[in-house]
């Protein structure tokens, strides 16, 4: 019950069942190998594997999470996120970095000064559980989109299943902007304690 396409693939299979295996020249696989789906290179590279747990691998044979991408063997980004406006690149080591080159942008402007402490002011930080957790996992702490909305809406939108959602790295341009301020009147103090 299994189907291979290509030379050479998945004749190490002998008692395994239900695999889909697209590919040259892929063996070497577990001789019980059951319900998966590998899609491979000409040389027998595994590049995609959907292992009997629905886990998907990209660049892995063995996917631990819903999603794996990459291995131990690429060094730096390990994925890529692209759309009409930009892109962001996902590297373990250093996190996510989207674009924010001024080529990309226009209109430009600096912050109005409402947008530093005194939005921030107004922000209710919450700490919550999900509804789908059980009651003794431990609190999250964050802040509810539809409350940051009307105070900072650039970083609220609607997702199409209709629940909001909250940019929470879109906060720092606005806690810098916080810090500026609070630098600026301790500035002026200084200036006033001299005087």
């Amino acid at each position: 019950y299994n189907t291979a396409v290509g030379y050479w693939t998945g004749a190490g299979i002998t008692t395994g069942n239900y695999n889909t295996i697209i590919g040259a020249q892929v063996s070497g696989l577990p001789p019980a190998l059951s319900n998966n789906i590998i899609i491979a290179d000409g040389q027998g590279n595994q590049r995609i594997n959907v292992g009997s747990t629905g886990n998907v691998g990209i660049g892995t044979t063995s996917p631990d999470m819903l999603l794996a991408v990459g291995s131990a063997t690429p060094v730096g980004n390990v994925a890529h996120f692209e759309n009409s406006t930009g892109s962001c690149y996902v590297n373990p080591t250093t996190g996510v970095s989207c674009s924010s080159d001024a080529r990309l942008k226009t209109n430009i402007n600096s912050l109005a000064a409402s947008s530093g402490i005194a939005a921030l002011m107004q922000l209710n930080p919450v700490t919550f559980n999900w509804t789908a957790e059980a009651a003794s996992i431990p609190v999250h702490s964050g802040f509810i989109a539809q409350q940051v909305q009307p105070i900072l809406p650039d970083l609220v939108s609607q997702g199409p299943d209709g629940y909001y959602t909250l940019n929470y790295a879109g906060f720092t341009p606005y806690l810098v902007k916080a810090v500026q301020e609070i630098a600026s009147i301790s500035g002026a103090f200084e200036q006033n304690l001299i005087a």
